[in-house]
């Protein structure tokens, strides 16, 4: 694998106060926080929302697209909030959730 890509695992919590992590090479996390800059100053109106991607790769090389998407919803006990699933891979309250694919 060339040494210039974008290299970004992004590991979930499995329950609750459990930790997650960002791990990558120093292109792939400049790509990461680049991708949250552009969805925080995009200036969409707050009703909407609004997604960035970009392509970054596993250490096995393959490639996946990592997206950012900005609900624009502060509230927790809005809908967005209330109809997408949690964070954690071994919830079952998340089977008949929203995946943060519905979002955009």
């Amino acid at each position: 694998m060339p040494s210039d890509i974008g290299i970004l695992h992004i590991y979930s919590q499995n329950w609750e106060h459990d930790k997650s992590y960002i791990v990558g090479n120093k292109k792939g996390l400049i790509r990461l926080r680049d991708c949250l800059n552009k969805v925080i100053n995009s200036g969409i109106p707050n009703n909407i929302n609004h997604k960035e991607s970009d392509l970054v790769f596993a250490s096995d090389g393959e490639g996946y697209e990592v997206t950012c998407i900005n609900t624009n919803q502060d509230d927790m006990l809005h809908s967005v909030w209330c109809n997408l699933s949690l964070p954690y891979i071994e919830d079952e309250r998340n089977k008949d959730k929203k995946t943060p694919r519905d979002l955009i």
